[in-house]
């Protein structure tokens, strides 16, 4: 029971790490490509189509036709959509904005309920898009650097040194890493800080991503990039020989699907999320404490 138990745990460690390392790779990529902001700015459009009876640009666009309204056309146009947040949608910020682009108090009758609307499709995009996102970066990271998750779990089960080490210390030093980081994300984490500054916080979390990315290959170099590994290939051959069996296309065709379908589970497995294998860990190892 206490071997079963030690694999599955320090197999849940490894899927925690490896989520964990799919969150960071995401929030990565969102910083460089503002999501939050397009999404922002498509439900602005959407609001002014519904209350103006046209886009945000379009009405700008009018507003700088004429001479009277041209400088406070300029200040529309110089809105910098990438540092806002869902607290431009509050109905005293977008009340003021839309009678200068010309609407009239009837059109801005039931503001606040409309803004309702329009702040909860803007959060499920975001999260939505989020989700999607982590899904083919969990996806892409498991299959380009071969994470067989087969491959993992018989190492664990057949070695009790190595299932040993990752039930406890692996575990414990996973559990502490999620707590430490688990905080909810926020969508505007760089959109406070100057272009300098959000550059340097980037790299930084850059080069914190490169170091725990090859810290996990290190520490599960057992189930990582066995199809990228000469050594490895050289062992299905000796094993091979050892079964009598010619070790031609057949076979070697036979270990590449094995290995692409096992990356192809540890992404499915991922996409659930560090917080759910977070849960599941925490109450294994209480289990196995008590």
């Amino acid at each position: 029971m206490l071997p079963l138990l030690d694999t599955v745990i320090g197999f849940v460690a490894i899927m925690l790490v490896l989520s964990m390392l799919v969150k960071s790779l995401t929030s990565l990529i969102k910083n460089h490509v503002d999501f939050y902001s397009r999404n922002l700015k498509h439900e602005v459009d959407r609001l002014a189509l519904a209350v103006l009876g046209k886009t945000w640009n379009q009405a700008v666009n009018d507003l700088e036709t004429d001479p009277k309204t041209r400088q406070e056309a300029a200040w529309f146009k110089g809105i910098n959509w990438e540092r806002m947040g869902d607290e431009f949608l509050t109905k005293e910020h977008m009340e003021w904005i839309l009678k200068r682009l010309g609407a009239s108090a009837e059109a801005l009758d039931h503001l606040e309920d409309r803004l309702q609307v329009h702040v909860a499709k803007l959060s499920y995009a975001f999260s939505t898009r989020m989700k999607n996102l982590a899904v083919v970066i969990g996806l892409a990271l498991c299959l380009g650097l071969d994470i067989n998750s087969f491959a993992i779990w018989r190492a664990l089960y057949a070695d009790q040194q190595l299932r040993t080490t990752f039930a406890t210390t692996y575990a414990q030093t996973a559990l502490q890493g999620a707590e430490k980081t688990g905080s909810p994300e926020q969508k505007g984490t760089l959109a406070s800080t100057g272009s300098g500054e959000q550059q340097t916080k980037l790299n930084i979390e850059t080069r914190d991503f490169m170091n725990k990315l090859a810290s996990f290959q290190k520490d599960v170099a057992f189930g990582v990039g066995r199809i990228w590994s000469w050594k490895a290939w050289e062992l299905e051959k000796e094993k091979a020989a050892q079964e009598k069996v010619e070790f031609g296309r057949l076979r070697k065709l036979e270990f590449a699907a094995v290995e692409f379908l096992g990356s192809l589970m540890t992404g499915v497995l991922i996409s659930i999320g560090a917080a759910y294998w977070h849960d599941l860990l925490r109450e294994l190892t209480s289990f196995r404490q008590s």
